[in-house]
C-alpha cells in the first residue's frame, strides 16, 4: 500500500488489477483492524472502489475494537469510494453515530473529514445527534 501511495495510481484495469485485488483479499483477513483501516483509506484516496469494498467488511467486523480516529477516517473513506452501495452508506452513517460521543477527542482535521464524509454520502436523516455534537465542537 505504501508503494501505491508513492505511485499515486492503481495497477491498470484488467488482469493486473484482478491479480492485485486477489492478493489484497487473501492478506486482509489476517491483518490487524488498523491495517484494514489503512487499506480502506489508501484505496479510497486512490479512488479504487474494488479495493475499498474489499477492506470495508473488515472495518465493520472490527468496529467495536477500532478507536474513534479510525472510525472517523473510515466514514470519510467510505464517502470517497466512487458510487458506494446504499448499504455502505447506511453502515458508514452507523459508524458516524458510533463515533459521535467521542467527537471532542478527535483532532479538528478528523472531525472535518468525518462530517464532510457524512455530508457527502447522506442528507442528514437520522444523523442529527452527530451533526449537533460536531457543530458544538467546531463552534
Amino acid at each position: 500500500l505504501d508503494r501505491l501511495k508513492v505511485l499515486k495510481k492503481m495497477p491498470r484495469s484488467g488482469g493486473d488489477l484482478r491479480r492485485f485485488l486477489q492478493k489484497v483479499e487473501t492478506s486482509l483477513p489476517s491483518c490487524t483492524p488498523e491495517a484494514a483501516r489503512l487499506a480502506l483509506s489508501t484505496f479510497a484516496e486512490l479512488r479504487c472502489r474494488q479495493g475499498a469494498m474489499t477492506a470495508w467488511p473488515l472495518i465493520l467486523k472490527n468496529r467495536n475494537t477500532l478507536l474513534a480516529p479510525c472510525l472517523a477516517e473510515s466514514v470519510w473513506a467510505a464517502s470517497a469510494v466512487p458510487n458506494p452501495p446504499k448499504e455502505v452508506v447506511y453502515e458508514a452513517v452507523g459508524l458516524a453515530r458510533q463515533v459521535s460521543p467521542q467527537l471532542p477527542e478527535l483532532t479538528e482535521g478528523l472531525v472535518y473529514r468525518c462530517v464532510y464524509g457524512l455530508a457527502r454520502m447522506h442528507e442528514g436523516r437520522g444523523s442529527q445527534d452527530f451533526l449537533r455534537r460536531a457543530e458544538r465542537i467546531l463552534v
